[in-house]
């Protein structure tokens, strides 16, 4: 009687966080690509430091500048990060 709703709100959190996690790991690829990583391989040392800047700058660009588009933001924190040194000049870019 008292179990169906426990059931049901457990499978619903557990849904949740299925949906989290893939949220994650989709802005996650969208990030490598933007700049020119491997979508789906583990990054080195130098690369993970490169790809936590980046996450950084974009999101400190979120929260200051709300009304950018998420393609002019990126753009802005590849450039951020290019002039800080953090990224190399040119990213490796793969033909799509």
């Amino acid at each position: 009687m008292l179990t169906w709703p426990i059931v049901g709100g457990i499978a619903g959190l557990v849904l949740l966080i299925i949906v989290f996690a893939l949220v994650v790991t989709v802005r996650r690829a969208e990030m490598r690509k933007v700049l020119g990583l491997p979508v789906d391989s583990k990054l080195g040392e130098a690369e993970e430091k490169m790809f936590q800047a980046f996450k950084d700058t974009d999101m400190r660009l979120a929260k200051t500048m709300p009304t950018l588009s998420k393609t002019q933001r990126r753009v802005m924190a590849q450039e951020v990060s290019r002039r800080k040194g953090r990224l190399p000049e040119q990213a490796k870019r793969k033909d799509r």
